[in-house]
């Protein structure tokens, strides 16, 4: 149900537009600029094999993302950007929950749709079994509302 939810709300979140979106000061928390963080690592990371990862990481979203981002490929809004399971609000039904809304809009800032999905993706694959598997719902249920290209997936 969250994933059509929040799939629901970023679809209504592409027709938002408001003078104020212009004055949004970046943060740390916006995926697009991910690559300002990368002097950040030989403070942050002692271990030579995390470090090496993550310098892998960001030079393949250099190479394959930013571009995307760059040429204005990825649809991009309006994204909550810290869509997860603390900040949804529900009300009790006789036999299950119902999503009443969504709190925090504090990291909200104008940013590919698809990065708020991959971050609410992250938080719901923490420290499960099988996060794949799990996650899938998630997906289906945001894509059956909000269909993202294939080059954004």
């Amino acid at each position: 149900k969250f994933g059509e939810y929040m799939g629901l709300m970023n679809k209504e979140m592409k027709q938002f537009s408001h003078p104020g979106l212009e004055g949004i000061k970046p943060h740390d928390w916006d995926l697009k600029d991910l690559l300002t963080r990368r002097e950040y690592l030989p403070k942050s990371v002692k271990d030579p094999h995390r470090y090496r990862t993550l310098e892998t990481i960001l030079d393949q979203f250099e190479t394959n993302v930013v571009p995307l981002i760059n040429s204005s490929t990825l649809l991009s809004g309006v994204i909550h950007g810290d869509c997860n399971l603390l900040n949804v609000v529900v009300t009790e039904t006789d036999d299950d929950f119902q999503i009443a809304g969504v709190i925090d809009f504090s990291d909200c800032t104008v940013s590919p749709f698809v990065f708020d999905l991959g971050t609410s993706m992250a938080y719901f694959m923490m420290e499960r079994d099988n996060p794949l598997e799990f996650i899938k719902p998630f997906i289906t249920g945001y894509l059956s509302v909000f269909p993202l290209s294939e080059t954004s997936l």
